[in-house]
């Protein structure tokens, strides 16, 4: 499952490259409640040393990334990397036009190609959910980081879009999607849980562990939501492409019956998880 679950998301992400922005950004795009308001509270509860060497790990078109070099003032080296290349392509583009200096990299964060001890810090916004192997990515970034450095996670988890996720999985069950319906319900190995995020972060070393969850309702506009959005993206893939624009017109009416006076009412979810590298 792995594997497979590896390059869903890889072609998710080389496929809505160019789009992600518009749907996530309050910056760049649309979004009243987009990744760099996301990436102030993952950053709350990060303690940095002076000057630090930090990497933005699954750094997407560089959002977070900018946002890091914000909170600390430019003042250190910044690095993102990210497992698709039209991503990283984005995250350049968006560098040059925007003025930061971040060197950013194509990689896998489950194999990451940096020696051990290289950095005093790393970030990984909305990401972590996206991870197969959730444990072999923390043990690589604890290989990376230096004695004494710190990890902060903020991703998808629990109920997060439960609200979607049930609206699509009842359709794709009464119109015979069954691979539409499997993609959709890979919530279950993505969105874990406060107690096995913990556990993952004391087996892959970290210590001195702060790990809590933050929800929230949130309501969304449904087409915009779904045209731009990474988990619609991933799922669209399964829809056979004969049906694919039916498809996506009849659900995102269904979001919009759904809706009230401020949109598609979302519960949104997420854990916050933080670690240290020992001394």
């Amino acid at each position: 499952m792995s594997k497979e679950a590896k390059k869903r998301v890889y072609d998710t992400y080389q496929e809505t490259a160019d789009i992600y922005d518009s749907g996530v950004s309050e910056r760049l795009g649309k979004s009243r409640w987009g990744i760099e308001t996301l990436t102030r509270l993952l950053l709350r509860d990060m303690e940095f040393k002076e000057r630090p060497k930090v990497l933005d790990l699954a750094c997407g078109t560089g959002l977070s990334t900018f946002q890091l070099v914000d909170w600390l003032d430019g003042v250190g080296e910044f690095h993102g990397l990210d497992f698709s290349n039209e991503m990283i392509r984005k995250a350049e583009e968006n560098a040059s036009e925007l003025g930061y200096s971040v060197d950013f990299l194509v990689g896998d964060a489950e194999e990451l190609d940096y020696p051990d001890d290289e950095f005093d810090a790393i970030i990984s916004n909305m990401s972590f959910q996206m991870f197969p192997d959730k444990q072999r990515a923390l043990k690589e970034a604890f290989r990376v980081l230096k004695p004494g450095g710190m990890i902060g996670l903020l991703y998808g988890a629990g109920d997060h879009i439960s609200e979607l996720i049930g609206l699509c999985k009842e359709y794709a069950i009464a119109n015979k999607l069954d691979r539409f319906l499997y993609s959709v319900s890979d919530v279950d190995w993505m969105h874990i849980d406060l107690e096995i995020t913990q556990n993952l972060f004391w087996k892959a070393g970290f210590r001195r562990p702060l790990i809590y969850g933050y929800h929230r309702v949130m309501h969304v506009n449904p087409r915009l939501f779904w045209v731009s959005n990474p988990y619609p993206a991933m799922w669209r893939v399964h829809i056979p492409v004969d049906v694919r624009n039916r498809v996506d017109s009849e659900i995102i009416g269904l979001m919009e019956q759904g809706s009230g006076k401020r949109g598609f009412r979302l519960n949104w979810y997420t854990i916050q998880a933080y670690g240290v590298k020992p001394l």
